[in-house]
């Protein structure tokens, strides 16, 4: 299907705070008008030559994850086989070369481990394989130094069926976050642990969900005094009954209600205020992504609400802004989307969001200050098989590098993208 719409928003929706319980609802209709938009010619072409991760039949078990820039190159989280083992670690890209850090054997599915930033340097945290089984599993960071990695912090968690975990760092703190299931109870907590930029523990590992829903798959991104987290959650099991509550069952059967719900930390990763609601209770939001936008405390979260009861039937794009003192939307923004999951590329004042359309083709529109689409959505015939992993700064915010984790002749390709 190529016919799309961009939402325009005419009017902020209405606002209704609940002055009990221990999660402030906001309840939004979505209500905007519709305009019919046309879609554009690709902003993004192939400019370089690909740089290769992984050779050979290693290629064919190759797992590319997260990237961020360093101040020489760009780091890149990877699962590849390596003499017949599945090897986590990191790809170190400077130019067209890169050189793969191994960090050892991955536990079970384990996503790649995942680099990241401080003013200390760079740093990953990985699931990786115990040297025997425990009742827990353990994340381990380690820090570069060099080309050499050391471990630095081990944080042991309950094995459960979610290994969804995010981190953010602002000038003196970071925060760890990630999900499991409360011991003996029916729901699963946000946790979340203060490190040092040196990846040292500030402050040990405490719940920051609410006991009265299962939450999971947490995100966290740094604000001026602090953090903003936001989670997906769902009616306690046992509960779905409800207000028509579903539980999650097989494809094309209802599917459970599942919202975002939000709070703001402070840099000791405290509750600064009150958990939010930011989407309906009776929505389907599965996946999201946020940013925070440069110089203010507002937090942008785009999310994929699946608004029909019935899985595989389709969904929209709503965008959801947070301050400290309120939360404007949702509000969609783009009526009809794929299964993907929508991703925020920022750079400086300048944001892209990526989606899939319902056939799985990857389109692109910029956003503008307030982050809501400032022009029509390009189909990106260069990222199919693709995935966009970072913006490339130094270059005039047009570049981008992105995953093509079949393509042998380079696994990492980078584009120049045009507005």
């Amino acid at each position: 299907m190529n016919r799309w719409v961009v939402i325009v928003l005419l009017g902020l929706s209405s606002c209704k705070r609940s002055t009990t319980g221990a999660v402030q609802a906001v309840d939004a209709s979505g209500d905007a008008s519709e305009e019919a938009g046309t879609v554009r010619e690709a902003r993004c072409a192939l400019v370089e030559s690909g740089v290769v991760l992984a050779e050979g039949t290693e290629a064919a078990d190759l797992e590319i994850g997260e990237a961020v820039e360093e101040t020489d190159g760009i780091a890149v989280g990877v699962l590849r086989r390596s003499g017949g083992a599945l090897v986590a670690g990191v790809s170190r890209v400077r130019g067209g070369t890169q050189r793969f850090v191994p960090l050892g054997a991955p536990l079970g599915d384990a996503p790649p481990p995942r680099p990241f930033v401080t003013r200390a340097g760079l740093f990953a945290a990985f699931y990786g394989r115990p040297s025997k089984p425990t009742g827990t599993r353990a994340l381990t960071f380690v820090r570069f130094s060099g080309e050499q990695p050391s471990p630095v912090y081990t944080l042991a968690e309950q094995n459960d069926d979610s290994m969804a975990f995010d981190v953010a760092f602002g000038d003196r703190s970071g925060v760890f976050a990630w999900d499991e299931d409360a011991i003996g109870l029916r729901r699963g907590n946000v946790k979340v642990v203060v490190l040092s930029p040196e990846g040292k523990e500030l402050r040990g590992p405490r719940i920051a969900s609410p006991d009265d829903t299962d939450a999971e798959r947490p995100r966290v991104v740094a604000r001026r005094g602090g953090f903003w987290l936001v989670w997906v959650a769902r009616r306690l099991e046992g509960d779905e009954g409800r207000d028509g509550g579903h539980r999650d069952e097989a494809p094309a059967l209802r599917r459970a209600f599942e919202w975002l719900e939000v709070v703001a930390l402070d840099e000791g990763g405290e509750a600064a205020g009150p958990v939010r609601r930011l989407t309906s209770v009776k929505g389907h939001v599965s996946v999201f992504d946020l940013a925070v936008r440069v110089g203010t405390d507002t937090v942008d979260i785009v999310a994929r609400d699946d608004d029909q009861a019935v899985d595989g039937a389709g969904g929209r794009l709503v965008r959801v802004s947070v301050r400290p003192d309120g939360v404007e939307g949702p509000t969609a923004i783009v009526a009809e989307v794929g299964r993907g999951v929508p991703d925020f590329l920022v750079l400086g004042t300048s944001t892209w969001l990526f989606f899939t359309e319902p056939s799985d083709r990857l389109r692109l529109i910029p956003l503008d200050a307030a982050r809501i689409p400032a022009a029509s959505p390009s189909l990106e015939k260069a990222l199919d098989r693709g995935r966009p992993l970072v913006r490339l700064s130094g270059r005039g915010e047009s570049r981008l590098l992105a995953a093509f984790p079949e393509d042998a002749s380079g696994q990492l390709r980078t584009l120049s993208c045009g507005l």
